[in-house]
């Protein structure tokens, strides 16, 4: 396990909702005998979870994002330039969600919510976005790791 510099997190308020709302319309499809719907449902349920909340820490080894139910996301320190504290608009971002490509669009996001946040702006034109809370102090710790590389 390395070394955390940083840790902040962001919780979402409509993915909790949506998660369950899935799980109640597949529970409801099952009793209306309509069970193949019902899988579209427990999709929708499965695909929110990881977005209920996340935890992005700074560690030496770069920014990592961590979702819920362990999936986890490494933006390494070599590719980063530069990174800001920022107020994040998930419109300009592409909405709510796991939003773009940094291979395919060279832009991507994870907003959560509007407010604090984190943007930073990778090798080859890239950028990425977290919304996080305390974002000023996670833009400090990764901008020390940047000086001191």
């Amino acid at each position: 396990m390395s070394e955390v510099l940083w840790r902040g997190r962001c919780r979402s308020r409509w993915a909790l909702p949506i998660a369950i709302a899935g799980a109640i319309g597949a529970v409801a499809m099952v009793a209306l005998g309509v069970a193949p719907l019902a899988l579209i449902f427990v999709a929708l349920a499965v695909v929110m979870l990881p977005f209920i909340g996340i935890t992005v820490t700074v560690e030496p080894q770069g920014l990592r994002v961590r979702y819920l139910g362990g999936v986890k996301q490494l933006i390494p320190l070599e590719r980063i330039e530069s990174v800001d504290a920022t107020n994040i608009v998930p419109t300009r971002w592409g909405g709510w969600g796991y939003r773009g490509s940094l291979r395919v669009l060279k832009v991507a996001a994870v907003v959560l919510r509007k407010g604090d946040g984190l943007v930073l702006n990778l090798e080859g034109g890239k950028r990425f976005a977290v919304t996080v809370d305390d974002a000023v102090d996670g833009a400090n710790a990764l901008d020390t790791l940047l000086q001191t590389r």
